[in-house]
């Protein structure tokens, strides 16, 4: 994992080390030599030229810029305006990101919550075997045969957790690295008004456990720390009476009653 970050100005070393204590923080120029350095290791650079060089140095950056600053800093996936933007979590997505990490997003005694990679497809499956007939699990492909299925989760796992920095998450057994079921977030309309969708299922011989409970508790939690919605909802059909009654624990109400479902909302 991340642990060098290279800054190309002194005044950054000190208050970059006060606030990263588990990071060794390097100065660097454009043409110093990462070799040693290149597996673990992230840049913040501040200008054009430096962004290019490192565009060929196979190491993911962070562009640091001021609103007054004539660079464009077009070289990185990453900008910020200030020292206070940055966190250990910023840090530890961009190189994750860089490097096809998946994302832990929650770990738990009983579960670890992280995003779902390539290789999980085949566990996704296996835990869909007797869901197949279920109307609330349609997020994630059901055939190994289908081609189609199989390329829109590859273009859902390359596209979505990046863009958005949410999607629906893996949960995996601490232990084992079992696929226990799936929760997350998902993009949804109410009417015509854009909204994030709290979902999560559990496979059959994991529930009763409360691993739906802490899972989504994580996730409510992870909306919170990324504030990425004022109100989280979720849609649950009328006669799913565990659902109901998870959602009420959790803090949901029900703001509106349709046809075969009810909507609930939880304010952040």
């Amino acid at each position: 994992m991340l642990t060098f970050i290279f800054v190309n100005n002194q005044n950054f070393i000190q208050p970059l080390e006060k606030a990263f204590p588990n990071y060794v923080i390097k100065p660097w120029n454009y043409e110093t030599d990462f070799t040693l350095y290149k597996q673990n290791s992230l840049v913040l650079a501040s200008s054009d030229k430096e962004l290019t060089y490192l565009s060929h140095s196979l190491l993911p950056t962070i562009a640091y810029g001021t609103p007054n600053d004539t660079n464009q800093l077009f070289g990185s996936d990453y900008l910020v305006d200030s020292l206070e933007e940055l966190d250990s979590a910023l840090l530890e997505t961009v190189f994750c990101r860089y490097h096809h990490i998946p994302l832990t997003i929650a770990k738990h005694k009983d579960f670890v919550l992280r995003e779902i990679t390539f290789s999980d497809l085949d566990s996704l499956w296996q835990l869909y075997d007797k869901e197949r007939n279920n109307p609330s699990i349609n997020w994630f492909p059901f055939s190994p045969e289908n081609k189609t299925e199989r390329e829109l989760f590859y273009q859902y796992i390359s596209d979505s957790y990046r863009f958005y920095q949410y999607g629906l998450w893996g949960v995996f057994s601490p232990d084992t690295n079992i696929l226990m079921g799936h929760c997350g977030i998902i993009n949804s309309n109410i009417g015509n008004d854009f909204c994030l969708e709290l979902c999560y299922f559990i496979g059959d011989n994991f529930r009763r456990k409360h691993l739906a409970f802490h899972a989504c508790q994580s996730i409510i939690d992870y909306c919170k720390k990324m504030k990425l919605t004022t109100m989280l909802y979720a849609r649950i059909l009328k006669d799913n009476t565990p659902s109901i009654g998870l959602a009420s624990t959790l803090g949901f109400s029900m703001i509106q009653s349709l046809e075969d479902y009810d909507l609930y909302g939880l304010p952040l």
